[in-house]
């Protein structure tokens, strides 16, 4: 039985193999069945769940484990995409029409007391707090 360093821990290939060959059976045979040695196989990576990869070094009986944690700004922005739910949706097309709205209005907007240093400064902080409170809260 020939055993892997993964981490500086000792593992044997039926137990690295074993909840993970399912995607990659062909190559988990090939690694179980050959020699150190063998020349067909020397290295080779396989693709874990959750994005973890393990790559294996036959001609040393060595083995790396990289694990991939998610970045946590990127997450929400991918899961926001994926729109996992139908109100980012809803949230979304609402939104889209009043940044047109904003913009025209934008247009005609006067200076002075009602303009961006006075009430249409609040607007504009109301609008952005909205999606980002959307956002952090969904």
């Amino acid at each position: 039985m020939y055993q892997i360093n993964i981490s500086d821990k000792y593992y044997s290939f039926e137990s690295v193999f074993k909840e993970y060959y399912t995607s990659q059976l062909f190559f988990a045979m090939k690694l179980l069945n050959s020699k150190p040695d063998a020349e067909d196989i020397l290295q080779d990576v396989l693709f874990l769940k959750g994005g973890s990869t393990i790559k294996v070094d036959l001609t040393n009986r060595d083995g790396l484990y990289v694990q991939h944690k998610p970045r946590p700004i990127i997450r929400q922005f991918n899961r926001m995409h994926y729109n996992p739910h139908r109100g980012w949706t809803i949230f979304s097309d609402i939104f889209a029409f009043s940044l047109i709205a904003i913009t025209i209005t934008g247009l005609i907007m006067p200076r002075g007391k009602n303009g961006l240093r006075g009430r249409g400064g609040i607007e504009f902080i109301i609008g952005i707090t909205i999606p980002l409170l959307f956002i952090l809260l969904a």
